[in-house]
């Protein structure tokens, strides 16, 4: 579950070439709810949306821990993030 999750800043380069798509990443999240890698799994066809989406979550996302046993515990999840130009 996502604690915290604003959108990634659109890279200025992707608005002015109209680019848009979605990212979709595997994130490891560690047992204190940040994530400790972030993968791309789905292209969104463009490297700095990729890159941007990537960069967000692992600077500012923040997950409630999986838990185990009581115990929080490594777990990992895959997200959609969309960059969609309106």
């Amino acid at each position: 579950q996502t604690l915290m999750s604003p959108p990634p800043a659109y890279p200025g380069e992707a608005v002015r070439n109209g680019l848009t798509g979605v990212v979709e990443l595997e994130i490891l999240v560690g047992i204190d709810g940040h994530p400790l890698e972030a993968r791309v799994v789905r292209s969104s066809g463009h490297r700095l949306l990729d890159a941007a989406a990537r960069r967000t979550v692992l600077a500012k996302w923040r997950f409630q821990p999986a838990m185990r046993n009581g115990q929080p515990v490594q777990s990992l999840g895959r997200v959609p993030i969309e960059f969609r130009l309106d």
